[in-house]
């Protein structure tokens, strides 16, 4: 918007720009890319265990959205609510590639990220299927080096869930085998099918086939 204003006879233009907003605290999220560097299994008491190398977990937010990966599959899901100390995870699913043995390193990975974004903590909630997630984002000294890097915890200080840094370009690769027992070779991944909402009901055919990528998706 321009204005004038007279001066000594003359009219002396003003531009008005508008000034943007800075972000908002519960925005901090939005648009950033994270993976994970612990997560918390079932059975570690609060401990967070390192991801699997070469099968990393990745968390993206969108305004009103999450995806990213498990290691080995796909997941997504809605953010109906989020505030500067917490948001909430509602209609998560994720694509599927079932593994041959139930004692695969892989799926107690996935089987802990999934309960983390499923588990209702809350029957209060309404809609109940909802899950509150808190979260804390603060920068961290890399070591003894002058360099800092954000990090977002899950969940609280003494009691984590997972914990994640800022996802980076060129940092991941491809999915490989799983390498951190070279006296075990483990299975091929088998079933590719589609999971919706909170629970683990399969719609859809079951696919069978001997690699860890699909061209197709079940929808």
């Amino acid at each position: 918007m321009t204005l004038y204003h007279t001066l000594d006879g003359n009219d002396v233009p003003i531009v008005m720009s508008r000034i943007p907003s800075p972000v908002q605290p519960h925005e901090r999220l939005i648009g950033t890319d994270w993976v994970a560097t612990g997560i918390v299994h079932p059975d570690s008491q609060n401990e967070l265990r390192p991801v699997l190398e070469n099968h990393p977990v990745t968390l993206s937010f969108s305004k009103d959205q999450i995806d990213g990966s498990t290691g080995t599959n796909q997941f997504f899901g809605d953010i109906p609510k989020m505030t500067s100390m917490e948001f909430q995870v509602a209609n998560v699913g994720q694509t599927l590639m079932g593994f041959e043995e139930n004692d695969d390193p892989r799926r107690f990975q996935e089987d802990a990220w999934m309960s983390i974004l499923t588990t209702v903590n809350d029957e209060t909630e309404s809609p109940p299927e909802v899950v509150t997630l808190p979260y804390t984002l603060f920068d961290e000294r890399i070591g003894d080096t002058d360099e800092w890097t954000q990090v977002l915890v899950l969940g609280s200080f003494q009691s984590p869930l997972a914990r994640f840094v800022p996802l980076k370009d060129g940092m991941l690769q491809p999915p490989g085998p799983f390498d951190g027992d070279d006296s075990k070779t483990l299975p091929p991944l088998k079933i590719y099918t589609l999971i919706l909402s909170n629970s683990l009901d399969q719609i859809g055919e079951q696919l069978t086939f001997e690699g860890l990528y699909s061209d197709r998706m079940l929808m």
